[in-house]
């Protein structure tokens, strides 16, 4: 018979007629059986227990939907379809449970199927097992196979000690960085390496070894037939090719010998070790000159060509040239050649001049020579003063000594200056001025120019544009007058102009413009494109502008990118006139100008100053200076120059934010009331030079004028004066503004061309012109210098020097 418990079914005394079974309940049977000494206890009734109670047969099949014993479980063999838990499982047979088994110690004789969890606390033994679900135990022994289905999780060492292990994975992670084999091999007698297998036609196998037998030399081997064991069978005839670059020495098994053939002979036996050199020989008639990747030289050897051969005749021409001439060219009569301290040839000249001593001479102390004097020969130099010798000396000497100097670096003015082609007086022309990098268009503002009939309007204002003829060494105008697309009676366009490096972009300012306030001012900004001019972007004014702010003095930078526009008439907090600049960067977005930062203004603000009379910009836009014209410092409308720099003052990499460099920079010269130094002022293409006038300089009882040249010194970082131009034509005693030298000033990129505007009475009662100046940095004569009284007026001179031919 057959006594199947379900998992949650009860059997009942009544029912089963067994007087020790109490209870059954989900799986559990508890029930009383003997102890070993015939006492009856509770429990958990074993597989005999139900048999003997039941009164079954061994044979009978008992099967528990699942069992939780608090003993062990012994039995010949069992069948479960729910779970098994018990403190140990001695099995003489099979066991096959479809749930979850678990227990301290499971010693099964047969074979062990388990489909759900195996957690074994102790160990497991069992002649196989299958688990296709989770397992834990602390061993696991089986006396033949065994086959787990899902994961293994070996947290101690695992030891394996069959003839081969078989990883059947897609990846193979192992954590080792070092993998040892050969464990074992004391005396070197196996080879060591690793081997795989192809087949492209028939097994064959390639690897890399270390061959004992062979000096453990390492060999690279590819398709051996013999599956490699312990040794490697001999790979002598299936060497592997290997593509690498090798770093050291590479010794051949055999030495070899290299040969040449063909046009070149010779040969060497190499080991790998030194080097091959190989003797050659050229066999004759081989080398033909189209070979020789050079040219004939037919030009008299006059080229320097590394790959030129020259033939005789050029050989000949080139040698009776330097023989006859040492070098020299186009030798003219009187010329010399004379070895310079090099060792080479120069071609010379003897100069003879005769004069007599003026009576500036007298004063001077000196004589200007029309050339410069050639600096190795000045001691061969010769002087006569009344018939008599004097001595050549390298410096102030004696009485009878003369020595020789350069010139200062100077201005040399064009002597037609600029007016324009419908000069009128009153038209202020010249009121600004903008020279492009190149020195070679020029912007001129005529503020009170008012146009032709019948679109004339009282002092509107105009700019015109010139282009510099490098023939006739004058300006030639360029169009008609660019006036302003809102141009109104008394604006004043045109009060200051600016143009960007290539004269391409012109900025200018109204001076008088009227929008919410009267004369508030207002800046535009023209480009020049296919023959025309058009306005770039917005016209531009200040936020809250008060009546007479005066929005006009505009420099735009060389790329054309920064606006920066001068207000000089701004009333400050500390009054009436302190002045103000306003910067602007280009958008390309918007096509228009955005505001820079804050309202810049000066560190040491004072009403009256005038800052922002003038401004300019370097190329780049990163240097910015402003001229405060009524600045007072030791005297009444001194005037200074304020510089400053584009810095990054938060250290993120971005410049944000104009910081003055150093102190104001004051007239070099002497100072005076009412100079207005910075009146007007510019810089060149990198802000090393920059150009400031004296508007209203006082000499001889007028104002004349003058404009002041620094060079900035980055070892002292102060502005050195190199020179000063002074107005050409001198006031009249007591006539005030004739001329008006020095309103507005320009200069190029290089700080060789430099233009000045005269916008006094002087010329057609304020008509105004433009003098253009080409500006030297180096002497090009020299001077013959006299102590104190040595030369006097009508004194006879004769000199000789040398100049280069």
């Amino acid at each position: 018979m057959t006594l199947k418990l379900r998992a949650s079914g009860q059997v009942k005394n009544q029912s089963v007629q067994l007087s020790n079974l109490v209870n059954v309940s989900s799986g559990s049977i508890l029930g009383r059986s003997e102890d070993e000494s015939g006492e009856g206890v509770m429990s958990a009734l074993s597989g005999s227990d139900v048999r003997k109670i039941a009164e079954l047969h061994n044979d009978d099949n008992v099967q528990f939907a699942s069992a939780s014993l608090t003993g062990a479980l012994t039995a010949s063999s069992k069948t479960l379809t729910g779970d098994l838990a018990a403190a140990d499982a001695n099995l003489s047979g099979d066991l096959n449970a479809t749930g979850d088994v678990g227990g301290a110690t499971a010693t099964i004789s047969g074979n062990s199927t388990i489909g759900g969890t195996l957690g074994v606390t102790s160990s497991l033994s069992a002649q196989s097992a299958s688990i296709t679900a989770a397992m834990s135990s602390a061993t696991i022994s089986t006396s033949s196979d065994a086959s787990i289905g899902g994961d293994l999780t070996v947290s101690g060492n695992l030891t394996i000690s069959g003839d081969s292990v078989q990883v059947n994975v897609a990846t193979l992670q192992i954590e080792d960085s070092m993998l040892k084999i050969g464990k074992g091999n004391t005396s070197d007698t196996i080879d060591l390496g690793f081997y795989g297998l192809y087949n492209d036609g028939s097994d064959k196998y390639a690897g890399l070894f270390r061959d004992q037998s062979d000096s453990g030399k390492f060999k690279l081997f590819d398709g051996i037939t013999s599956e490699p064991s312990t040794t490697v069978a001999d790979v002598s005839g299936n060497k592997a090719t290997l593509s690498a670059t090798i770093e050291g020495n590479i010794t051949f098994d055999n030495a070899r010998t290299f040969s040449l053939s063909g046009d070149l002979s010779g040969s060497q036996t190499f080991d790998g070790s030194g080097n091959c050199e190989i003797d050659a020989t050229i066999a004759d008639d081989s080398i033909e000159f189209s070979m020789l990747g050079c040219e004939i030289d037919e030009d008299d050897m006059a080229s320097n060509s590394a790959s030129h051969v020259p033939t005789q005749q050029s050989v000949k021409t080139y040698s009776d040239s330097e023989i006859s001439s040492f070098g020299q060219d186009d030798l003219e009569a009187k010329d010399m050649l004379m070895v310079d301290s090099t060792g080479s040839y120069v071609k010379v000249k003897e100069v003879k001049t005769y004069s007599l001593v003026s009576s500036d001479d007298e004063s001077n102390d000196y004589v200007t020579v029309s050339t410069e004097i050639e600096s190795e020969f000045k001691e061969l130099s010769q002087v006569y003063l009344n018939g008599q010798k004097l001595r050549y000396s390298s410096d102030t000497g004696t009485s009878n000594d003369y020595w020789i100097t350069a010139t200062d670096s100077g201005a040399t003015r064009y002597e037609t200056a600029l007016t324009a082609s419908d000069a009128a007086s009153k038209d202020f022309f010249g009121s600004g001025v903008g020279l492009s990098s190149d020195g070679l268009v020029l912007a001129v503002g005529a503020s009170r120019w008012e146009g032709a009939s019948p679109n004339n309007q009282q002092d509107q204002g105009g700019v015109y544009i010139y282009d510099w003829n490098s023939d006739n060494e004058e300006w030639d105008q360029r169009g008609s007058v660019i006036t302003a697309p809102d141009a109104g009676n008394n604006d004043r366009f045109g009060a200051s102009t600016s143009l960007n490096s290539d004269g391409t972009i012109m900025a200018t300012g109204a001076m008088f413009w009227d929008d919410d306030e009267t004369n508030q001012g207002a800046a535009y900004v023209f480009e020049y494109s296919g023959g025309s001019w058009s306005q770039k972007g917005s016209t531009l004014s200040h936020d809250n502008p008060t009546a007479s702010d005066l929005f006009t003095h505009v420099s735009i930078s060389g790329n054309g990118l920064v606006l920066s526009v001068g207000i000089y008439a701004y009333d400050g907090s500390t009054g009436t006139d302190q002045g103000a600049v306003y910067v602007y960067d280009w958008n390309a977005s918007s096509n228009d100008w955005d505001e820079r930062g804050n309202i810049l203004l000066p560190s040491d603000p004072a009403a009256t100053d005038y800052f922002g009379r003038d401004t300019s910009l370097s190329n780049d836009g990163s240097v910015l200076i402003v001229g405060s014209a009524a600045w007072e410092g030791d005297t009444t409308n001194q005037g200074a120059v304020y510089v400053y720099d584009w810095t990054d003052t938060d250290s993120d990499g971005t410049a944000d934010a104009w910081v003055q460099r150093g102190n104001v920079l004051e007239t070099a010269g002497s100072e005076a009331v009412n100079d207005y130094f910075g009146f007007s002022c510019q810089l060149n293409s990198d802000a090393t030079i920059m150009a400031v006038s004296k508007y209203q300089l006082v000499n001889g009882g007028g104002d004349e004028g003058e404009v002041e040249l620094y060079d900035w010194n980055s070892s002292t970082n102060s502005w050195d004066l190199r020179l000063t131009i002074s107005n050409p034509y001198p006031a009249t005693s007591g006539t005030k503004n004739q001329y008006g030298f020095g309103y507005k000033v320009s200069i190029d990129g290089d700080g060789d061309v430099l233009v000045i505007s005269e916008r006094g009475s002087g010329y057609n009662n304020f008509a105004g012109r433009v003098q253009t100046y080409s500006i030297s940095t180096e002497a090009t004569t020299d001077k013959i210098n006299f102590n104190n009284g040595v030369i006097s007026e009508n004194d006879k001179l004769e000199i000789s020097y040398i100049i280069k031919s």
